[in-house]
């Protein structure tokens, strides 16, 4: 029988992650847990035009401090913290990337190659028996600018020894990103035959769901599934031939 999980301990959550290391970064981490460290494969489908599928072997991380934290792929510092509510100034990648190599299409080798980003800001995550509420709002800091954010409500449920999180959500993303990855210039446009482009922003949602499995007192399997619906402006790019993103995670990991 599933029921909703009411425990105090259940884990806390991070919502945010380019598509693939989400998943990594939304992990639940069991709250008396200083550090968990452990080890996930993650493949993710790509809105690019014959593209090959990412897979990546990737560590699982987190520590959990007075003040700081790591979790995933963010780093952060608590600004405040209740029983019900947090606020923290965070710090992550956006691992989206795009390598002309990877392509089969010999329009899309002609294009320049898209790197990751970084974004830094502020996460607020409210918990109830309502559910579990994450919303951030970060600035992209690497030099291409540009805001990211993210909005997104789970509701963990038990199923005997499982624990299941099904949530759903949505980003935003400022021009200025969605730009570095999707669009094509003027010279990009010459040399691929393709017409150029230049996109606005994007709002894309996502729903997905993630199973935890203790494996004894200090180990967890996780498995994760999540889609991701693009917006238009991704989708019109010629660089892209889809309309969605799919990404699978299966990790495990042990706390200390």
């Amino acid at each position: 029988m599933i029921k909703p999980c009411t425990s105090s301990r259940h884990p806390s959550l991070r919502s945010t992650l380019a598509v693939v290391l989400t998943a990594l970064a939304s992990l639940p981490m069991t709250a008396m847990a200083d550090a968990s460290l452990g080890v996930a494969v993650a493949q993710s489908s790509q809105p690019y035009r014959s593209y090959e599928n990412d897979t990546i072997p990737a560590p699982i991380l987190s520590w959990e401090g007075n003040r700081f934290f790591f979790r995933g792929t963010t780093l952060g510092m608590k600004v405040s913290e209740g029983k019900t509510s947090s606020l923290s100034l965070t710090a992550s990648p956006l691992l989206n990337r795009y390598r002309p190599e990877d392509s089969s299409d010999w329009r899309m080798r002609q294009l320049d190659k898209r790197r990751f980003l970084a974004t830094a800001g502020i996460e607020w995550r409210l918990m109830g028996g309502w559910g579990i509420m994450n919303a951030k709002a970060e600035a992209e800091v690497t030099g291409v600018g540009g805001v990211f954010g993210d909005l997104k409500y789970s509701y963990p449920l038990s199923a005997g020894a499982v624990t299941l999180l099904p949530e759903i959500g949505a980003t935003y993303q400022s021009e200025e990103i969605v730009r570095h990855y999707y669009r094509v210039s003027p010279s990009e446009a010459r040399r691929s035959g393709f017409a150029s482009y230049n996109p606005g922003d994007a709002v894309t949602p996502y729903f997905g769901v993630t199973a935890l499995l203790p494996l004894g007192e200090r180990w967890t399997a996780t498995g994760s599934l999540r889609r991701t619906v693009l917006s238009d402006s991704i989708t019109d790019s010629p660089m892209t031939n889809s309309d969605h993103l799919d990404a699978i995670v299966l990790g495990l990991s042990r706390r200390f």
